[in-house]
């Protein structure tokens, strides 16, 4: 298979619309879904400028609401693959004439570009949300949005590092429920939730690596502040990714059960 043609596979996933039938009957369009989150959006912004001029809030504890991204990152995968059950669109999607590794592959590099451009949309609203915030305070300074958004580039850019990760476990986790591994399912979803502890405890929560004391405390907020050790867990995620990604491919071909 040509270049040309994966990359419009991906671009099909790219743009690949949520579950057809639960859309239509809890928003009824996408301008309805779209309200809803300007809605929560301005809803997000009104709470924070209470609490901004009614207590003695400290910026970077904001970031302390994106503690679910790993599991964000591994339920986008889950959805991308599930999807194919939901639309019932399964039997059309297996029949394409691709590998399944092929057919993963796509679903797993179009969920990893929709997260870096989600990302990007975040760190712009962060932008705008942290200058409105200080423009509350008494005293306006630069460097505490510089900081705020320092501690937020290295929160989310180890959200990116492993993505890939989290994105094939989550497509793993779709396809085992169908195959003879159904059974292990309460089993691998423990699994799943305690890798996505594993992840925050041990290491972005260590003592070396510890961003979340970063959020937590008013020191000085470094550019990038992890140690040489961070690099070995990327790559072994890297490599882990591929593994599952050929184990998921492996039973979508071979042990599904329709």
């Amino acid at each position: 298979m040509t270049s040309q043609v994966f990359w419009k596979l991906v671009r099909h996933e790219f743009f690949a619309g949520a579950n057809r039938r639960k859309g239509r009957k809890n928003f009824r369009g996408r301008k309805a879904r779209i309200t809803y989150y300007v809605v929560m959006l301005l809803l997000f912004f009104a709470v924070m400028t209470v609490v901004t001029m009614k207590t003695h809030f400290s910026l970077n504890n904001s970031w302390f609401c994106t503690l679910g991204f790993p599991y964000f990152v591994f339920f986008w995968g889950f959805g991308a693959v599930k999807r194919e059950w939901d639309n019932e669109t399964l039997g059309w999607w297996l029949t394409l004439p691709y590998r399944r590794e092929t057919l993963l592959s796509a679903k797993l590099i179009a969920n990893l570009i929709q997260i870096v451009l989600f990302f990007i949309g975040l760190m712009c609203l962060a932008v705008i949300y942290s200058t409105y915030l200080t423009c509350l305070q008494d005293h306006f300074h630069w460097s505490e949005i510089s900081q705020f958004m320092r501690l937020g580039f290295n929160w989310i850019i180890i959200m990116l590092f492993f993505s890939p990760f989290l994105l094939a476990a989550g497509q793993f986790l779709v396809v085992a429920q169908h195959t003879l591994l159904s059974f292990m399912t309460p089993i691998l979803w423990i699994l799943c939730m305690w890798g996505g502890s594993f992840l925050y405890w041990f290491i972005v929560g260590n003592n070396q690596n510890n961003v979340f004391m970063q959020m937590s405390e008013g020191r000085s907020v470094s550019f990038f502040p992890y140690t040489h050790t961070l690099w070995i867990y990327i790559v072994l995620s890297w490599v882990l990714s591929y593994v599952i990604l050929r184990v998921t491919a492996y039973l979508l071909d071979k042990k599904l059960s329709l």
